[in-house]
């Protein structure tokens, strides 16, 4: 009985989480942008693009922390596999959007 509750316990609680991505070294990948508005300088973190790259996955530390580079071969960090987006090239780039009504 017992465990029959934990396992509905579980079920329940699983519901709205996803599996992990998991990456190889060399994927190219996105990092989550954590800027901070700073007003002295007249810059918004409502501007700043949510995500910064695309940089290079050099090896993999566990099974949820990766080391990144950039192009240029230098360590940008240790990232959560939260934080990492996989990169799908170009056509992830945003568009500016048409104003204007439509005809």
């Amino acid at each position: 009985m017992k465990e029959h509750q934990q396992d509905l316990r579980k079920e329940v609680a699983d519901h709205g989480r996803r599996e992990s991505q998991l990456y190889q070294a060399g994927d190219l990948v996105l990092i989550t942008n954590n800027a901070e508005s700073q007003p002295s300088k007249g810059f918004s973190k409502k501007f700043a693009p949510r995500r910064i790259g695309p940089f290079k996955i050099k090896r993999v530390l566990s099974a949820t922390t990766y080391e990144v580079e950039d192009n240029e071969g230098r360590i940008r960090g240790k990232y959560y596999n939260s934080l990492i987006t996989l990169y799908g090239g170009e056509s992830q780039a945003i568009t500016a959007k048409i104003r204007g009504s439509p005809k």
